[in-house]
């Protein structure tokens, strides 16, 4: 896999104490192009977790 050393251009980080869980989960399904268990693993989440959450904030997934 072809890890960039510089930072994504609109790269969310996961960690800002301002970011809402809605906003973060969305972030980290962008960043792990919305496969769940990625951003589950960008998370510290489980898989079942970032599903749950997706359910009950209203995330629509995109399809890429």
């Amino acid at each position: 896999s072809s890890e960039q050393s510089e930072p994504e251009r609109g790269l969310v980080d996961l960690n800002d104490p301002h970011l809402d869980e809605r906003e973060r989960i969305i972030a980290a399904l962008e960043q792990a192009g919305w496969v769940q268990a990625k951003a589950a693993r960008l998370l510290n989440m489980t898989p079942r977790q970032v599903a749950y959450r997706v359910q009950t904030l209203n995330i629509k997934m995109r399809k890429i």
